[in-house]
């Protein structure tokens, strides 16, 4: 039988979900890898975030597919009342890894987050340290495009630390849906009243991906749908292949420096330094290494004046924030 008499072809007005089962249908029969490859197709539930033309025009200006990639391609009701989303996957994950390497201010980085929501259907986006801004405005690095009177209740009510989406992230290496979040914390007095308000001005379900650096502060990379709209685990492993690119793109933005140094102690000296940090007295540190007392204290002195510390404890806060030494080398015996 040939492959025309197995399948109807559908007339120009067939409706959406119909065309889409034909699509799958072929890509199966024929292995068309590109079709899966670029497309990952899902039921979503509708909500108010639309994607733009523009948005879309934005996407495919920067090397994405010329098809509209992530654009929501048209409401079409399945036997359930699903309507049907195209997620993005790893074509556009790895186009935004290149472009968010070419960022070179925070316009720009706003920019490709803002077409990260587009890809996914949701309407906002929060790159941030997990810091009290009005406290300490310089010591970390926040990019987002949250309605500017939730930003400000936000800081009002000083929840950088404390932000249950936050704690949870600080307890998660892989990220998470915020519906799932009780699994990485318990909750506590006031999270109703902090997700009540955030719903109050448009933030619905959203998802969450942590950004860590031993020695930095806690800080994540996050996307959030308007109420009614659920984030979907498909969102949140795309979320995963940029988050991490994103987040250091605005560390080097607001940082150059950092990303420029290389370690700063020799291979002795982090020796000797982690043994210290352990509560080795000097005689056990040379006996171990096979050092001299007097040298184990060379050691140790020019490393303090490497990184300008005054003592052994602010030399070891230091060498931990550089990644010189960690917190695995200290705990090891």
């Amino acid at each position: 039988m040939g492959f025309s008499e197995q399948i109807e072809l559908k007339p120009r007005g067939a409706p959406l979900w119909e065309l889409a089962s034909i699509w799958f249908y072929l890509s199966n029969i024929l292995g068309i890898y590109e079709l899966s490859r670029h497309f990952h197709i899902l039921p979503r539930s509708p909500g108010p975030a639309a994607v733009t033309p523009s948005a879309a025009g934005l996407v495919r200006g920067r090397g994405l597919p010329a098809l509209t990639r992530g654009t929501r391609i048209g409401w079409s009701e399945t036997a359930v009342g699903a309507p049907w989303f195209v997620m993005p996957t790893i074509d556009a994950a790895h186009a935004f890894e290149l472009e968010f390497a070419r960022a070179k201010t925070r316009a720009e980085l706003a920019d490709l987050l803002r077409e990260a929501c587009a890809l996914m259907g949701c309407a906002w986006f929060a790159l941030s340290h997990h810091l009290d801004f009005l406290a300490a405005p310089d010591k970390g690095v926040r990019v987002h495009n949250y309605p500017e009177e939730w930003a400000y209740w936000f800081d009002q009510n000083r929840l950088g630390p404390s932000d249950p989406v936050h704690r949870a992230s600080q307890r998660s290496r892989a990220g998470f849906l915020w519906h799932d979040m009780r699994r990485y914390d318990a909750p506590r007095p006031g999270d109703e009243t902090i997700l009540a308000e955030a719903e109050r001005h448009g933030i619905g379900d959203g998802l969450t991906v942590p950004a860590h650096i031993p020695g930095d502060a806690h800080g994540s990379v996050s996307f959030a749908w308007r109420p009614g709209c659920a984030a979907e685990p498909d969102a949140l492993q795309f979320a995963r292949m940029i988050g991490g690119a994103a987040f250091e793109a605005a560390d080097s933005i607001a940082n150059p420096d950092r990303m420029h140094i290389g370690p700063r102690l020799t291979n002795r000296q982090r020796q000797c330094l982690i043994r210290a940090a352990q509560g080795n007295p000097i005689w056990r540190i040379g006996r171990h290494l096979d050092l001299s007392p007097d040298t184990v204290r060379e050691h140790l002195r020019n490393a303090r004046l490497r990184y300008g510390a005054n003592g052994g404890i602010m030399l070891t806060v230091r060498a931990l924030y550089d990644g010189d030494i960690s917190f695995v080398d200290i705990a090891r015996r």
